[in-house]
């Protein structure tokens, strides 16, 4: 079943905001208040969300789904923070390396393999 989220009530579109939102910076669980239950529960009715019970009391945990993940996220976003940190780690690094060069340090070929291999995995 597929579902127009923008189409959904504020409060449920808010809530697969905040998930996309926190999915895309690599936290993939939240934390919500009970008071938002109903909105969480219609959002997990329609398999957009898993809405489940927290540690903390008055506090509900939720995540998107494969079907939510496909209805909030496109496989091309990058947070523009995250972009900047891994530019300014990379420069760092090359400073680095550059520095113990000058001292002949003997793992430079290792990090200089590392700092040009554009695979992110390294960064």
């Amino acid at each position: 079943m597929s579902v127009d989220v923008d189409r959904l009530p504020p409060t449920q579109y808010l809530i697969l905001e905040i998930l996309a939102a926190r999915y895309r910076l690599g936290e993939h669980t939240w934390s919500f208040p009970s008071r938002l239950g109903a909105a969480g529960e219609a959002l997990a009715a329609l398999g957009l969300i898993v809405w489940t019970s927290h540690p903390a009391p008055d506090a509900r945990r939720a995540w998107l789904t494969d079907a939510g993940k496909a209805a909030m996220l496109t496989g091309d976003y990058q947070p523009p923070d995250v972009v900047r940190q891994r530019d300014k780690a990379q420069d760092q690094l090359a400073r680095i390396v550059r520095a113990g060069e000058r001292w002949g340090g003997p793992h430079n070929d290792e990090i200089i393999r590392i700092l040009t291999d554009r695979d992110e995995e390294h960064l």
